[in-house]
Order: structure tokens, then sequence, then C-alpha cells
């Protein structure tokens, strides 16, 4: 594949799997809720053949390693090439919108305002 990226090599990356389920396990076993989001990529990817089906079963993959207290945030999945300095790293204008968004995201998520109301609730 061109973008150097395939799926089914998990195995591979099995140890970054493993922390992310005893992150999870943690951390909701704390009764802490946990978000994830996608981070973005610049948009030239978006038309390499395979890319797409490589992000959705990565995707797969994370969400099956999830649990009920995991919650993955809608984030744009592109990114103008402006906010790069290379294919997989931000600028400093890409990580300051990335900021402005997960921000944005966390206020909007249900399960993030329900944190704050419980708190409110209980003090």
């Amino acid at each position: 594949m061109p973008h150097g990226y395939s799926t089914g090599i998990e195995n591979g990356y099995s140890v970054y799997l493993n922390y992310f389920d005893r992150m999870v396990q943690s951390l909701t076993s704390r009764g802490v809720e946990v978000f994830v989001y996608q981070f973005p990529w610049p948009e030239q990817r978006r038309d390499e053949p395979g890319f797409q089906e490589v992000l959705a079963y990565y995707d797969q993959l994370l969400e099956a390693h999830g649990g009920s207290n995991v919650h993955f945030l809608p984030t744009l999945r592109f990114w103008p090439t402006e906010f790069f300095v290379d294919p997989l790293h931000l600028n400093e204008a890409g990580a300051q919108r990335l900021s402005r968004e997960l921000a944005t995201e966390l206020a909007r998520h249900p399960d993030f305002q329900g944190l704050f109301s419980q708190k409110v609730a209980s003090n």
C-alpha cells in the first residue's frame, strides 16, 4: 500500500493494545470516564487506495478494546496539510486547532456534561 499502513498487523502492536486495555481497565475500575479522540490526518491521505479501510479497521479494533465508560469523540478526520509538519505530526496551528476542537466536542458530549452535573449535585 502506498501509504505504508495495512490491516491485520495489530500483533506487531499488541503491546500498545495491551497498554490501552490496562489503562482503560484501571481508569474505569475507579469510575473514571475515558474520552478518546481520533487524531487527524493530512487531507491528501483521504484518496490513497485502501487508507479509509485501514482507518475503519483500526477504529473498530480500538472500539472493541473500549467499554461502557469509554467514549470516542467525533472528530473531523482529514485536515488541510497546512496544519502538519509531516504526514503524522501537527504543527503549532494544528495543535491549537485540535485543542479548540477537542474542547468543543468535550463540552458537547452528554457524558462529559453529566460529570459536572453529578459533581454539582453532590456538593
